[in-house]
């Protein structure tokens, strides 16, 4: 039956692949002895996966059913077709052992130009669909669906070969066909040899960008943690936490000299006081709120001070206390701050 498939097939790829890849992982539970039927080789069930799944066959029903009429599986399972429930619980006793396995196949594949890797991946999705015992249908009813599904069917070739042509028009023609090395044994040996020396140069050379990746963010975090400003956006894959902490701390020891500090004078109240000073210097007098000098905003400042900012308290015996409660301005006591407020236009915030 080997003699049915072309010398260039991806079953033969697939099955020289697997002899040279570890598999061990696969064999440490494998029974090779005792009462009962001896268990399938681990590798004809990897090499059978890797295949459906590359070929678009999910169900292991459907998988089954391929290794008795299809001539690629019967190959694969050299004639002796497992059943599903062994297919299955093969996968799913090495699930994360057979995506590893499937990956370094694909790649190895991609890489010799055996296939085209797109889009391929493992899923089991449930349907939900109408099923009813008590549901009745006519001939009529019978052949309407009958001629609708082949219509479907009929439409849906038809997209595909369009679909297909366009997708060979877009690439340049049809798929390249495997180099003529691949149709042989021994070349097939070599070419997956250099597939997976490429393979190993590839993944150095990622790893090393990841490194230089990892040491350019590690550079740039400790530049921002030192408080220094740099220029730039930062580098990509940078830990956004760490970032903004670092960022955070430099705004908070920035503002930490003001921290508590009252009674900063503001631009306009500076200006003021400038002016007031110069009137007193030139009129060799005192100015007041209705000229000489000084503006109301000035003199409004001044009474605002009196009415909100605490004179100095004397010092009591308690570690710089002041003997006298804290508590609200009373009306006296408010009326004798206004009066000191009015008296006293040029006294500003400080």
């Amino acid at each position: 039956m080997a003699d049915w498939l072309a010398d260039d097939h991806l079953v033969w790829f697939i099955l020289d692949s697997i002899e040279q890849l570890d598999t061990s992982a696969f064999h440490q539970h494998r029974r090779t002895g005792g009462v009962g039927r001896a268990g399938y080789d681990p590798d004809m069930l990897l090499a059978l996966l890797i295949y459906a799944y590359a070929s678009g066959q999910r169900s292991s029903r459907r998988i089954e059913r391929l290794c008795a009429d299809h001539v690629a599986y019967r190959v694969l399972c050299a004639q002796d077709p497992p059943d599903h429930t062994t297919i299955a619980r093969f996968r799913a006793d090495h699930d994360d052992a057979v995506i590893d396995v499937f990956a370094q196949v694909l790649r190895m594949c991609s890489q010799a130009g055996m296939v085209r890797v797109e889009s391929i991946a493992i899923d089991g999705t449930k349907i939900a669909a109408n099923a009813s015992m008590s549901a009745n249908r006519s001939q009529k009813w019978v052949r309407e669906q009958a001629r609708r599904i082949a219509e479907t069917a009929v439409g849906e070739a038809a997209a595909a070969d369009a679909a297909e042509d366009a997708a060979e028009a877009a690439v340049g023609g049809p798929p390249a066909t495997p180099a003529p090395e691949l149709t042989t044994r021994a070349g097939r040996a070599a070419a997956i040899k250099k597939a997976m020396a490429e393979i190993a140069e590839q993944d150095a050379r990622h790893e090393e960008a990841d490194a230089a990746d990892a040491e350019r963010q590690e550079k740039y975090l400790q530049r921002v943690e030192a408080g220094e400003v740099v220029a730039g956006p930062p580098p990509a894959g940078v830990d956004e936490v760490r970032l903004w902490r670092a960022r955070l701390a430099r705004q908070q020891q920035r503002l930490a000299p003001l921290i508590g500090v009252r009674g900063t004078r503001s631009p306009a109240a500076r200006r003021h006081s400038q002016a007031d000073t110069q009137g007193r210097g030139a009129a060799g007098r005192r100015p007041t709120a209705s000229g000489n000098g000084i503006g109301r905003s000035a003199w409004f400042s001044g009474a605002s001070t009196c009415l909100f900012s605490d004179p100095p308290r004397p010092q009591g015996r308690t570690g710089g206390q002041s003997d006298r409660p804290a508590g609200p301005v009373d009306g006296p006591r408010l009326r004798q701050r206004i009066g000191a407020g009015l008296q006293q236009p040029d006294r500003v915030l400080r």
